[in-house]
């Protein structure tokens, strides 16, 4: 049987962290690339060096943060709000590699899932638990980034251009990051999709995430003619 979360969940302050010192909130969505921005984050604010903090999970999620909730997210006026998406099919394969192709198993079962499963099973069954039901890596990016129909971010990057958005946050922000000299780790995923995923399991993700989908469409659109780049005031409405 899948974990259930409450609906508070998935848009309370668990996944938005706050860095007081460099006036800046991420939005982490899991299985987008946000624990490398979090470690970065979390360096720049306590003036770390790379060393002290590995680029590991466990290195990286057991520190403590400060965090808010994203309706708060207009109060935070000097804040720089930022966030990352990703293709909701790159982000699903992603699950299924790391958590069942990877070793660790366990995590998924909290999911209602089983090692061993193949792509396909595992699709579907993420694919018919709706948010409500889901565990934070799998529920909808829209889920995690719009509140009351509202985008509060200043500016939301994607995952495929990694490098830019790393631009785009050293522009905004005193963090001390590095662009990736190798783009293989933000691509892995991609590769082998054309022999590993079918039409049927594209078609079935698609339908799940479709307000995935339509929030990437608009914030897309909305980059091409105005540059995500708001005066801490931007609202972007979205109806569901």
């Amino acid at each position: 049987m899948t974990k259930k979360i409450p609906v508070s969940h998935v848009s309370n302050g668990t996944y938005h962290f706050k860095f007081p010192r460099i006036k800046t909130i991420y939005s982490h969505i899991p299985r987008g690339g946000g624990t490398w921005f979090k470690r970065f984050l979390y360096i720049s604010e306590h003036q770390l060096q790379e060393n002290e903090v590995p680029l590991k999970e466990g290195a990286v999620h057991c520190r403590k943060y400060d965090r808010v909730h994203l309706k708060t997210f207009p109060e935070h006026k000097d804040y720089f709000k930022f966030t990352m998406l990703r293709d909701p099919v790159e982000r699903l394969l992603s699950a299924y590699r790391r958590f069942l192709l990877d070793g660790l198993g366990h995590w998924a079962k909290h999911w209602g899932c089983e090692e061993g499963m193949t792509l396909k099973e595992f699709t579907e069954r993420v694919c018919n638990t709706p948010d409500e039901e889901a565990d934070i890596h799998l529920v909808s990016q829209f889920s995690l980034v719009v509140w009351e129909g509202k985008v509060l971010h200043d500016y939301i990057g994607f995952y495929n251009n990694f490098n830019e958005v790393v631009d785009d946050v050293l522009n905004k922000t005193p963090v001390k990051i590095k662009p990736l000299k190798d783009s293989s780790r933000v691509n892995q995923s991609i590769a082998g999709r054309d022999t590993e995923t079918d039409k049927e399991i594209v078609d079935m993700i698609q339908e799940r995430y479709s307000k995935d989908y339509r929030l990437i469409k608009i914030i897309k659109k909305e980059k091409s003619r105005i540059g995500w780049t708001s005066n801490f005031s931007k609202e972007l409405i979205i109806v569901p």
